[in-house]
C-alpha cells in the first residue's frame, strides 16, 4: 500500500470548526445582462428593406448587410438606467 502524502483532517476538531478554517467561498460577480444577437434571417430581412429604401439605385449588398446588422444590434441594447434627479434643499 502506498503512503499517504496529504495530511488527514484533525479529528479532534468538530466539523463546524474545520469548515470555518477552510477558505471562504468567493462571491461571483454579477454577469452583464445578455444582449440578444440578431440572427442571419433577421439581418437578411433588414438588409432587404434597406435595399428597397434606395428605390432601385445601385448599392452594395455587403454595405446593406453591415448597416442592417449594426441597426439591429443597437436596437437590442438595453436602455441606460436613469438615476433619480436630486432635489435642491429647501
Amino acid at each position: 500500500m502506498a503512503k499517504r502524502t496529504t495530511k488527514p483532517a484533525k479529528r479532534d476538531q468538530p466539523i463546524i470548526e474545520r469548515a470555518k478554517a477552510a477558505k471562504p467561498a468567493r462571491r461571483r460577480a454579477k454577469a452583464a445582462p445578455r444582449v440578444p444577437v440578431p440572427t442571419d434571417e433577421e439581418i437578411r430581412e433588414r438588409a432587404y428593406y434597406l435595399s428597397l429604401e434606395r428605390n432601385g439605385s445601385p448599392g452594395d449588398p455587403v454595405d446593406d448587410w453591415n448597416r442592417a446588422k449594426e441597426q439591429l444590434e443597437s436596437a437590442a441594447l438595453p436602455a441606460p438606467r436613469r438615476t433619480p434627479a436630486r432635489r435642491a434643499p429647501r
